[in-house]
């Protein structure tokens, strides 16, 4: 029986094209990703968390925008969604990156968290 494990990057202010990176340390199956914005200003219409891996390039995308309080998720079947299970390696680099449309310098406090089956 798989385990899930967590990875979870918080970003204070992060502007457009923010990034922050993981290093797995053990072979893993990303089966989900949830974000949450809080703490938004400079007024952004729209949004979106990009998960990227130097092989693969992206692996996944999250929406978010004002209409769902800044929350989106991508879920495989394993969290009852209908995404592809993602498989990595050992040692992969994934980063996420958040990218904002409209508005003035648009800042949000950004709660990222990765599930992996293990």
């Amino acid at each position: 029986m798989a385990e899930l494990i967590v990875l979870t990057a918080t970003q204070v202010g992060a502007g457009d094209q923010a990034y922050v990176s993981f290093h797995l340390p053990v072979a893993a199956t990303l089966v989900g990703v949830t974000v949450a914005g809080v703490n938004v200003v400079g007024a952004p219409t729209t949004g979106f968390v990009s998960v990227n891996e130097p092989v693969l390039d992206e692996v996944c995308t999250v929406h978010i925008k004002w209409a769902n309080a800044w929350t989106g998720d991508w879920r495989s079947r394993h969290l009852g969604g209908t995404e592809t299970p993602v498989p990595l390696s050992a040692g992969t680099a994934l980063d996420i990156t958040l990218y904002l449309s409209g508005g003035v310098n648009p800042t949000p406090d950004l709660t990222t968290t990765l599930w992996l089956a293990v």
